[in-house]
């Protein structure tokens, strides 16, 4: 009796050993898989957002700014609330280019889309690349007098970065017309 009884309890240890040593990996293996599943979540979150971001300016792209305007259209006529679109183009771009550069294009459309950036901060308002050196800012729930406001203020804010463009001969800075 006294021997079946240390079988026992030698047997119930060695089952209790080996249990311990199947969940040891096993725990690895499902804490990796629990990491690299949220890691792909990451990385779609990621790529989602690199599909509605312009890459020069960091603003939202015509994509994205395409889908929220239609939306923000629906929900204006909906809710009979106005919504405001302000469109901008760099004033003499062109020749900004050939004078300068493409590069200093480049820098120069990152330096006014870091301005437009700072508009447009509300819920559903969108700063956006439309297209070349043009620029869109949708304001929601703006009336027309606001959005007046918005434009005549985001058009002042890039004449004083004083960014020079000689080839803007009204001011030798860059200007954008709203």
């Amino acid at each position: 009796p006294i021997s079946s009884e240390v079988s026992r309890i030698l047997m119930v240890q060695f089952f209790a050993s080996v249990a311990a040593m199947l969940v040891l990996p096993l725990s690895a293996i499902l804490a990796e898989r629990d990491r690299a599943a949220l890691e792909l979540e990451r990385s779609k979150e990621q790529l989602a957002e690199l599909a509605r971001t312009d890459p020069l300016t960091g603003l939202a792209n015509r994509r994205q700014l395409d889908e929220t305007l239609e939306r923000e259209c629906r929900r204006a006529t909906r809710s009979r609330v106005p919504l405001s679109l302000l469109l901008l183009d760099v004033d003499h771009f062109k020749t900004f280019n050939d004078q300068y550069g493409h590069q200093a294009g480049d820098e120069c459309l990152r330096a006014v889309s870091d301005v437009v950036k700072t508009f447009g901060r509300r819920p559903g308002d969108v700063a956006a690349r439309y297209g070349g050196e043009e620029l869109a800012v949708l304001l929601v729930s703006a009336p027309a007098g606001a959005a007046w406001s918005q434009a005549e203020a985001l058009r002042q804010a890039v004449e004083d970065m004083r960014l020079p463009h000689a080839g803007n001969a009204a001011c030798g800075v860059v200007t954008v017309s709203v």
